[in-house]
């Protein structure tokens, strides 16, 4: 049996539909909240990054980098940032209103922000690969991986710009880059293992490797909430690892998407949020003591290649279908703690030969409809189902936002 608590405001009539996917033994929690779609790339988003003046950041394999204000509304890009030739596949914001980019042309490039029209400040050259992945250490460094199987550390001043270390350990591409609380890097390879460096990278040491993924790990992040550090990778799995004083421990195994894990980020209190090949984005539950997920999006028609934030709750998706997804989670975040405080009573529904749909509305509470449409659509083993739901409220409505579906297979021999 699978529960969904749906959380949607009750403020005007209207009809929202949602796909609700249930898993045996899970919850999943959804809420109504906006989602904007921004096209202007003529291929893959591979990279997504945020300011803190309110410019949204997009790489592509159009070989462009994008820039948008981020407002209540998206509209077009101001700004069209051409020079690599090649796929802009990372992108790192720096504290100096600039930002850097890497690509598979081999280069990393310096981009300066503070004029109307952002503009390359600095070429960096070393990488003998395609540069994957990006990103800046506590003290202020610039860390690339790349798929020459080095990892570089670069001064990025513009009077002194260039590479001043370099790692080497890996036996495959560097995908993916995170630091700890403590400064210690993390990197992630195709050769399937985490290594561990010591914080001090112009002396850099690999203190350990963690070797549990079966493929290639393709993204890394540090959980400030936890504490923690979330691998995702090839094997359809992410990895929450514990950060120890000699050791790195694995706490728990996310499971359930059903593609190569693209790309990781942390959510407003803790929230873990994963991207994936199989077309959705996933939020997991932040007490991994029993690891769930609590809510999937779905909207990319390809695989989702990369996640941004811009605030707690503003979520940013990049897919191979050449769109950037913008998700306001600000409700969703908040539906899954609440319970109904008010008596319950039940309702059936027959929805179709396989499922059935019961109804669990809030006594007194006429103006509130939960209708199941749609013939269910089966994954490919039968741990879930795929549901549309239509929502009707009308004001005022006592059920203060909240309704509950319990939903539950019928026929588990139906055709897949």
């Amino acid at each position: 049996m699978g529960a969904a608590w749906v959380s949607h405001p009750c403020t005007y009539v209207s009809a929202r539909r949602f796909e609700v996917e249930v898993e045996a033994g899970t919850g999943v929690f959804l809420s109504c909240s906006s989602c904007q779609t921004l096209h202007a790339h003529s291929d893959a988003v591979r990279a997504l990054a945020s300011t803190d003046d309110n410019v949204l950041l997009s790489g592509s394999a159009d070989r462009t980098i994008r820039a948008w204000h981020v407002g209540a509304k998206f509209q077009d890009c101001f700004s069209i940032l051409s020079g690599h030739s090649g796929t802009v596949y990372a992108l790192a914001v720096a504290k100096d209103h600039s930002f850097c980019s890497g690509s598979a042309d081999r280069t990393i490039k310096k981009w300066d922000l503070n004029g109307a029209t952002p503009s390359c400040v600095c070429t960096l050259k070393g990488h003998m690969g395609a540069v994957r992945y990006l990103a800046f250490s506590p003290d202020g460094f610039l860390c690339s991986g790349s798929e020459d199987k080095s990892i570089k550390v670069w001064t990025i001043d513009l009077e002194s710009a260039r590479c001043i270390a370099t790692l080497y350990g890996h036996n495959g591409a560097v995908l993916a880059l995170a630091f700890d609380k403590d400064g210690k890097l993390y990197s992630g390879s195709s050769d399937t293992s985490i290594k561990v460096w010591a914080a001090n990278l112009l002396n850099p040491v690999c203190q350990l490797t963690l070797q549990e993924h079966q493929c290639a790990v393709l993204c890394l992040v540090f959980n400030p909430h936890s504490g923690s550090i979330c691998s995702g990778s090839e094997d359809c799995m992410i990895r929450v690892w514990r950060p120890k004083s000699d050791n790195v421990e694995r706490v728990a195994i996310l499971r359930g998407h059903r593609g190569w894990i693209s790309s990781i980020t942390v959510l407003g209190e803790g929230f873990l949020c994963s991207a994936s090949s199989d077309r959705t984005v996933r939020i997991w539950d932040p007490d991994f003591e029993a690891p769930k997920c609590v809510m999937v999006l779905r909207g990319h028609s390809r695989s989702i290649w990369t996640l941004g934030l811009f605030s707690p709750s503003l979520l940013f998706s990049g897919s191979t279908d050449s769109t950037v997804r913008v998700w306001d989670l600000s409700h969703r975040l908040q539906s899954h703690k609440f319970a109904c405080p008010h008596e319950l009573h039940e309702q059936t529904h027959k929805n179709s030969d396989h499922i059935e749909v019961r109804k669990k509305r809030l006594q007194g509470s006429s103006n509130c409809i939960v209708r199941c449409a749609a013939k269910t659509q089966f994954a490919s083993k039968p741990s879930g189902l795929l549901v549309h739901l239509f929502f009707y409220c009308k004001s005022p409505c006592t059920c203060q936002g909240k309704v509950r579906l319990s939903i539950r297979q019928v026929d588990v021999n139906a055709n897949f």
